[in-house]
């Protein structure tokens, strides 16, 4: 077993503590943004494959203490970095976050770090300078408190969230990795009916019919880890077909509106990506005119709010008062920059979880 950590949107840790869970792996240490767990090597694959609410997936090669860059070096150094970097491998220092520490300047914990690394390679392949124009292997460096955490991002450039059916966007499109979050966190089952009604590209309804089909996020991409020598492809292949073969059937009830028929050709085409577009029906509708909704519905939304729509924001608040009132055992949960909810709603939340939309502050009201 080593260890991984998986990063994700600010807020999601539980939902991503959640899945890991459910995948039988141990929980070591959660902060923000991050999750330390336990895994096999080999689930590497399994990881970047399955995950829906991960940012990326961190191999971790060490854990250690350091106030001072002779501590920095000598800790980094005597990793064993040649088991994983072939002689032709780039290994760039992608990601360094220093916070409440001693070393704090960034640019020189990045040089120190490439530094160490090339003086572990060179005791390995017997030289002292690398091309690196093989295998990438981004290095990611995290400081809290004094205490070093390294290893190698196993995911690549494009973040788990990249899914890969996303070709067409809205104006403010809503990360696959938080509209599946929404999804799992509010215990929606596919026995249920489930509606968006501000669907706009479709990430919702698409990530709950993914969901719901047992599809796994990363089946149509590959990662920066399927390219490393150490690694054993044939791992790959047997969990990409485990994934497929593991695909359900089940007919579900999932429906996306917008009032923008444009948005709405858009959601099909993204939804055509998967072959979903059958599965899931798309309306161009307003929503203001829906008063009622079939019986124990859920409503999972990102509606407009903050800058985007500020004077709609109480008349959308309104109207979900009046559908959640009028329509039996409905689920809501939606997505707002505003701490006001409540009281313009008039009815206290069972749950708010803060979640950075990428630099926003926004909060997931859970009304069941």
């Amino acid at each position: 077993m080593i260890k991984y950590l998986a990063t994700c949107a600010s807020g999601l840790e539980g939902a991503l503590c959640k899945e890991l869970r459910n995948m039988d792996y141990k929980i070591l240490h959660t902060i923000r943004g991050r999750v330390l767990f336990e895994a096999p090597i080999e689930d590497v694959f399994k990881l970047n494959l399955w995950l829906r609410t991960a940012e990326r997936v961190i191999m971790v090669l060490k854990q250690f203490k350091a106030e001072n860059f002779d501590e920095l070096f000598d800790g980094i150094s005597q990793i064993s970095w040649g088991d994983y970097i072939n002689k032709k491998g780039a290994f760039p220092i992608a990601k360094v976050k220093s916070n409440k520490s001693k070393l704090f300047s960034l640019s020189d914990i990045q040089a120190v770090s490439k530094k160490a690394i090339v003086a572990s390679l060179s005791r390995k392949y017997k030289i002292k300078t690398f091309e690196e124009k093989g295998p990438v292997f981004p290095v990611h460096l995290y400081i809290k408190k004094d205490i070093v955490t390294i290893g190698i991002d196993t995911t690549g450039e494009n973040g788990l969230h990249k899914r890969g059916y996303r070709i067409y966007v809205s104006e403010a499109p809503l990360r696959e990795t938080i509209a599946a979050a929404m999804v799992l966190l509010s215990n929606w089952n596919s026995e249920n009916p489930l509606w968006d009604p501000f669907c706009g590209s479709g990430t919702i309804p698409i990530e709950a019919s993914m969901i719901a089909l047992n599809i796994a996020p990363g089946l149509f991409r590959k990662f920066i880890c399927n390219y490393w020598p150490f690694l054993d492809s044939n791992l790959w292949k047997f969990e990409v077909e485990k994934a497929k073969s593991s695909i359900k059937s089940n007919d579900f009830s999932i429906t996306g509106s917008d009032i923008s028929a444009k948005m709405i050709e858009i959601a099909i085409l993204n939804a055509k990506n998967l072959k979903l577009h059958k599965k899931i029906k798309f309306e161009n509708k307003n929503f203001f005119e829906i008063t009622k909704i079939p019986p124990k519905s859920w409503i999972i939304t990102n509606p407009p709010y903050g800058r985007r729509l500020q004077t709609q924001e109480s008349q959308i608040l309104k109207q979900f008062k009046k559908i959640f009132e009028g329509s039996e055992d409905v689920s809501l949960h939606f997505l707002s920059s505003s701490e006001k909810i409540p009281k313009v709603f008039e009815k206290k939340p069972r749950k708010t979880i803060t979640i950075y939309n990428s630099s926003l502050k926004t909060y997931l009201y859970q009304y069941w």
